[in-house]
């Protein structure tokens, strides 16, 4: 988990296009061993994606990543789907 997280954010380093997927294998390996820590690490990329990727000159739609300079489709729908895994993740 160390070398996925950046420790100053709590989210995960790569961009939104792969951090989905990294939340979903968090949330599938949080069901098989209902390890907390799973959940949790999940939980804060969403709230990272919440906090820190929506723009609020455009109504709110995401994403600009820190240092990305545009917007671009498959980032706004990894974040989507970021709170679609979340959502539906069964405890």
């Amino acid at each position: 988990e160390k070398g996925l997280v950046d420790p100053a954010t709590g989210a995960f380093k790569d961009e939104p296009n792969f951090s989905h997927l990294l939340t979903e294998a968090f949330l599938d390996l949080h069901k098989e061993t209902k390890a907390a820590y799973l959940r949790k690490r999940a939980e804060a990329y969403g709230e990272f994606c919440w906090n820190r990727l929506r723009d609020p000159a455009d109504g709110g739609h995401w994403t600009r990543r820190p240092g990305e300079d545009r917007k671009t489709l498959m980032s706004n729908g990894s974040v989507a789907r970021t709170y679609w895994l979340l959502a539906n993740h069964n405890s």
